[in-house]
């Protein structure tokens, strides 16, 4: 084969995959955009969009999730999921500890034009279950269209709780509601979910589950460059030995 031909497809596939690595970060949050785990403060969450319209229960018990607890998947608590709010500082005052008797620990944000709040990255990071559950207001297309991530947690079956995260958004009045946060218990004993409501399921982060981020790709890609060149330059140099002769 010709090496300079398979030079340059190299070169073509290496920085695809680099493209294809590209990061989400915030605050120590991370997730390759191809992928569907994020990654921070030593632990890993599933997106909560990959487990919209499942249950509490499905998950602790259907024989159909047990491929996701023998991955080490476990269900948020109280204690994680006050990590995780708490993490992307939302706000200076206010500090997320809900309790299991605690119905509501909310806040309000003032809304802002701006499209990269915490609230928003945090939403890129874990997915819009609100256009996963197939909806869009006022439009999937529009500039400034209602966000949304849901997810369940809880400490025991006997009370089950949901995060909600809501980006800000202009209503068809033209006024714009507040962007909101919130961890609620009010999923009562049953832990019932809907299409709007994924499931906030975590593990340690363990060195089998991290995946080579683009830096690391950049590396093979040069290696493999040098590799060719000098492979390259060796047989020019023998064809015109050859030809010399």
């Amino acid at each position: 084969m010709n090496l300079t031909k398979l030079l340059l497809a190299s070169t073509l596939f290496f920085s695809s995959l680099c493209t294809q690595a590209a990061l989400i970060e915030y605050n120590g949050y991370s997730r390759e955009s191809s992928s569907n785990i994020v990654s921070g403060n030593s632990q890993e969450w599933l997106m909560w969009t990959e487990t919209t319209g499942k249950t509490v229960n499905w998950f602790l018990h259907d024989n159909a999730a047990a491929d996701l607890r023998n991955a080490g998947w476990q269900l948020a608590g109280y204690a994680q999921m006050n990590q995780l709010f708490n993490s992307f500082q939302f706000s200076a005052t206010k500090t997320f500890n809900s309790a299991i008797n605690i119905q509501q620990d909310l806040l309000i944000l003032p809304w802002t034009t701006a499209e990269t709040s915490p609230v928003t990255h945090f939403i890129d990071l874990f997915g819009d279950t609100f256009k996963q559950a197939g909806l869009c207001y006022p439009s999937c297309t529009a500039d400034d269209r209602l966000r949304e991530s849901r997810a369940a947690f809880g400490d025991t079956q006997e009370m089950f709780g949901y995060g909600l995260l809501v980006d800000d958004f202009t209503n068809i009045y033209g006024q714009h509601n507040v962007t909101q946060v919130s961890l609620n218990t009010n999923l009562g004993q049953s832990g019932v979910t809907n299409n709007l409501l994924g499931l906030a399921l975590y593990r340690p982060a363990t060195a089998t589950n991290t995946v080579p981020e683009p830096t690391a790709l950049f590396l093979l890609l040069i290696g493999i460059v040098g590799l060719m060149t000098r492979n390259l330059r060796f047989y020019k140099s023998r064809a015109l030995r050859s030809n010399a002769l």
